[in-house]
Protein backbone atom coordinates (compact mmCIF):
# COMPACT_ATOMS: atom_id res chain seq x y z
CA UNK A 1 0.00 0.00 0.00
CA UNK A 2 2.74 2.40 0.69
CA UNK A 3 4.67 1.40 -2.34
CA UNK A 4 1.82 2.51 -4.79
CA UNK A 5 1.40 5.90 -2.82
CA UNK A 6 4.72 6.72 -3.68
CA UNK A 7 4.46 5.86 -7.24
CA UNK A 8 1.53 8.20 -6.98
CA UNK A 9 3.68 10.90 -5.72
CA UNK A 10 6.16 10.31 -8.55
CA UNK A 11 4.11 10.50 -10.83
CA UNK A 12 2.04 13.71 -9.45
CA UNK A 13 5.64 15.14 -9.57
CA UNK A 14 6.18 13.98 -13.23
CA UNK A 15 2.36 15.64 -14.15
CA UNK A 16 3.27 18.77 -12.14
CA UNK A 17 6.86 18.96 -13.88
CA UNK A 18 5.48 18.32 -17.60
CA UNK A 19 2.49 21.07 -17.21
CA UNK A 20 5.30 23.67 -15.80
CA UNK A 21 7.50 22.70 -19.04
CA UNK A 22 3.83 22.88 -21.27
CA UNK A 23 3.12 26.47 -20.00
CA UNK A 24 7.09 27.74 -20.64
CA UNK A 25 6.61 26.42 -23.79
CA UNK A 26 3.20 27.84 -24.73
CA UNK A 27 4.37 31.04 -23.13
CA UNK A 28 8.10 31.03 -24.84
CA UNK A 29 7.27 30.07 -28.47
CA UNK A 30 5.33 32.96 -29.36
CA UNK A 31 7.75 35.21 -28.63
CA UNK A 32 10.54 33.47 -29.75
CA UNK A 33 8.91 33.18 -33.37
CA UNK A 34 8.09 36.93 -33.63
CA UNK A 35 11.57 37.81 -32.89
CA UNK A 36 12.57 35.43 -35.42
CA UNK A 37 10.17 37.17 -38.23
CA UNK A 38 11.69 40.63 -37.33
CA UNK A 39 15.26 39.07 -37.84
CA UNK A 40 14.31 37.64 -41.16
CA UNK A 41 12.40 40.68 -41.80
CA UNK A 42 15.49 42.97 -41.40
CA UNK A 43 17.62 40.53 -42.99
CA UNK A 44 15.86 40.09 -46.00
CA UNK A 45 15.88 43.98 -46.52
CA UNK A 46 19.43 44.58 -46.40
CA UNK A 47 20.08 41.10 -48.24
CA UNK A 48 18.27 41.89 -51.13
CA UNK A 49 18.13 45.66 -51.45
CA UNK A 50 14.85 46.39 -51.03
CA UNK A 51 13.96 49.77 -51.10
CA UNK A 52 12.08 51.71 -48.04
CA UNK A 53 9.24 52.75 -50.20
CA UNK A 54 8.33 49.08 -51.24
CA UNK A 55 9.17 47.58 -48.08
CA UNK A 56 10.59 49.50 -44.78
CA UNK A 57 12.85 47.56 -42.35
CA UNK A 58 11.36 47.09 -39.00
CA UNK A 59 13.53 49.66 -37.23
CA UNK A 60 11.62 52.38 -39.60
CA UNK A 61 8.56 50.73 -38.91
CA UNK A 62 9.30 51.36 -34.99
CA UNK A 63 10.56 54.67 -35.69
CA UNK A 64 7.70 55.93 -37.13
CA UNK A 65 5.46 54.06 -34.74
CA UNK A 66 7.19 55.57 -31.65
CA UNK A 67 7.50 59.17 -33.65
CA UNK A 68 3.54 59.22 -34.26
CA UNK A 69 2.37 57.18 -31.14
CA UNK A 70 0.07 60.47 -29.79
CA UNK A 71 -1.39 60.89 -33.67
CA UNK A 72 -2.03 57.10 -33.91
CA UNK A 73 -3.59 56.48 -29.86
CA UNK A 74 -5.86 59.89 -30.15
CA UNK A 75 -8.64 58.91 -32.17
CA UNK A 76 -8.66 55.62 -29.66
CA UNK A 77 -8.36 57.38 -26.34
CA UNK A 78 -11.03 59.86 -27.82
CA UNK A 79 -13.61 57.06 -28.28
CA UNK A 80 -13.42 55.23 -25.05
CA UNK A 81 -14.52 59.32 -22.74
Amino acid sequence: MADAFAADAEGEARFRQRRRYLAWRRRLLPIVAVVALLYAWSESIELFDIKPFIAPSPQAVAAVLYDRFGILTCPVLSDQF
